[in-house]
């Protein structure tokens, strides 16, 4: 069985929004993770940014999906909206959880400066879903921030939750923005699980249009991991200027 998957930061609830839908409509992947996406449940479709969760669902095929809390965004005008991980796909999503790593739900504010960053609520999301009878264990990150990059203790225990989630589950596919480098041991703790799809292919997964600190030019955060039993047929990231990250997307065997 073949599917493709992508990954993306969709960046504030999807500030290029537009621009978003009309690269996953050209894109049609069968399953999508987000990150940083808002889910304000109201009737009618009035603010696509406060509630991008449904709006991505109405303007594409990822019609099933599950959204996972991680936190309450305050946003300028005093509007506040869940905000976390999304997974969107072709086919029925089930049996869903939320794991948090080390600071429960709480409510942050938009206006918020980088120091607060570490601060904010991270979680795994885990769901499952039946693609011709086949059962796959999905997982989507964002990880705990900081500006190095590095091991952190904070990252280290994120890893731990992640690999006791993953361990012993078969097929798995685990994406997100996982805010820290490749060659740490955070992401090696999951490399000794799971195939780390784009390892050692990429020099930056953000996309330089939309930032000033250059540092983020050599910087690799995004990743998309499967288990050793998933064949990669294809795999690119992509230089569109759809959000401050750039998409990931990966052909699969399963």
């Amino acid at each position: 069985m073949k599917i493709k998957v992508a990954n993306l930061n969709v960046w504030d609830g999807g500030r290029l929004f537009e621009d978003i839908i009309r690269w996953l409509n050209q894109e049609d992947p069968d399953i999508t993770f987000f990150q940083e996406v808002t889910n304000l449940e109201k009737p009618e479709l009035t603010n696509q940014q406060h509630q991008c969760f449904q709006a991505l669902q109405t303007h594409t095929n990822l019609k099933y999906g599950d959204f996972a809390t991680a936190a309450d965004l305050l946003w300028e005008d005093e509007t506040k909206t869940p905000y976390g991980n999304a997974i969107l796909a072709k086919t029925p999503i089930k049996s869903c959880q939320t794991i948090f790593y080390d600071i429960p739900r709480k409510m942050i504010r938009k206006d918020r400066g980088p120091t607060q960053f570490p601060l904010d609520p991270r979680c795994l999301q885990h769901c499952t879903a039946e693609f011709n009878s086949e059962t796959i264990h999905l997982f989507n990150t964002q990880g705990i921030w900081g500006l190095d990059g590095g091991d952190s203790t904070t990252r280290l225990n994120m890893s731990a939750k992640i690999v006791k989630q993953i361990k012993d589950k078969d097929p798995v596919i685990l994406a997100g923005d996982f805010n820290v480098k490749p060659n740490t041991k955070t992401i090696g703790n999951i490399e000794k699980q799971l195939s780390n799809v784009f390892k050692n292919k990429l020099t930056s997964t953000f996309n330089m249009k939309r930032k000033s600190n250059p540092g983020y030019a050599t910087a690799v955060v995004d990743m998309i991991f499967v288990s050793p039993t998933i064949k990669v047929l294809d795999h690119y990231c992509l230089q569109v200027d759809i959000s401050d990250h750039l998409p990931l997307v990966a052909e699969l065997e399963i």
